[in-house]
């Protein structure tokens, strides 16, 4: 029980500190973005180095498959560690630069752009945008706010990581 907590207060959690009342959005959504992306390698790593591939009750568990079962089991390990290391390089240390460089000084990037597109994956609390003039899409995680194609908004944006912090529509 304890751990669906936990899990659910990871995943719901930031949505909720993030529609209080005072919280500053980008501050808001810098922190839950770090505790997600520098928490889900661990956790990720923690699995596949702790957690035991194949259960009993599985297929492979049994007795017919004794003889591969450590093989298979050491393939689908380092298939998930493999995943950790790719995650942690593509999406921890680019997040992790920006958020250096926010400590040190440096002040996020703030664009006017409108809005291409939007697409919704199954990879966790965020969205990929693509913005007018840009080739690459942007990150937003833990959307609290509607966001529509092809309307202009003031984006606050982390370089590196390509995070979207904050946005608004532009005061008139």
């Amino acid at each position: 029980m304890a751990k669906w907590v936990a899990f659910l207060s990871i995943l719901i959690g930031p949505y909720l500190v993030l529609r209080l009342p005072g919280v500053p959005q980008a501050l808001g959504r810098a922190v839950a973005v770090a505790i997600l992306l520098f928490g889900a390698p661990v956790a990720i790593i923690w699995f596949g180095l702790k957690s035991q591939m194949i259960r009993p009750g599985a297929k492979l568990y049994d007795p017919q498959f004794d003889s591969v079962r450590p093989r298979i089991e050491l393939v689908i390990r380092i298939l998930v560690l493999a995943f950790g290391v790719f995650f942690f390089f593509v999406l921890t240390i680019p997040l992790g630069e920006d958020l250096f460089l926010l400590a040190v000084g440096q002040k996020p990037l703030q664009v006017m752009k409108t809005v291409k597109y939007k697409r919704y994956g199954n990879r966790g609390p965020s969205v990929s945008i693509g913005l007018s003039d840009e080739g690459e899409e942007y990150k937003l995680y833990y959307p609290t706010k509607s966001l529509r194609n092809g309307d202009t908004y003031e984006f606050v944006v982390l370089p590196r990581s390509r995070t979207v912090l904050d946005y608004r529509a532009p005061t008139k």
